[in-house]
């Protein structure tokens, strides 16, 4: 039987200004003014729709975002999103703010693979 992978992988570079910790439900709300930015779009980031609230961010969250959240099993399946957090104010916001996700998915440790990436980002003027 193979381990499955830890979601309690946590990074900080407080010379980045940036911390990431494993999507929680409650970082859902502060995904709306990232998932709702035209810009983002704009550039190419086509991994879902646009959401039109905060409500409708929070139901796209649920679904695209927390399903087998934590759940990675090193075959395969499962996944863990990341919220991308300031540890200090920038341009981007003040610390403390989300300003984007990023995921571990698809790990598979027979095969030594893993899928990096796809998440949301800040819009590119915002970078």
């Amino acid at each position: 039987m193979t381990a499955p992978i830890s979601s309690h992988v946590r990074r900080a570079d407080p010379g980045a200004g940036w911390r990431v910790d494993p999507l929680t439900e409650a970082d859902l709300d502060e995904l709306y003014p990232i998932l709702a930015d035209p810009e983002v779009y704009a550039h190419g980031y086509v991994m879902h729709r646009r959401p039109v609230s905060r409500a409708d961010a929070r139901a796209l969250g649920r679904s695209v975002f927390l399903p087998k959240q934590g759940q990675a099993d090193g075959q395969g399946g499962g996944r863990v999103a990341y919220a991308i957090q300031l540890t200090t104010s920038s341009h981007l916001g003040p610390a403390g703010a989300l300003v984007g996700t990023s995921a571990m998915a698809e790990a598979d440790v027979h095969n030594e693979s893993i899928h990096l990436g796809g998440g949301s980002p800040a819009a590119p003027h915002q970078t």
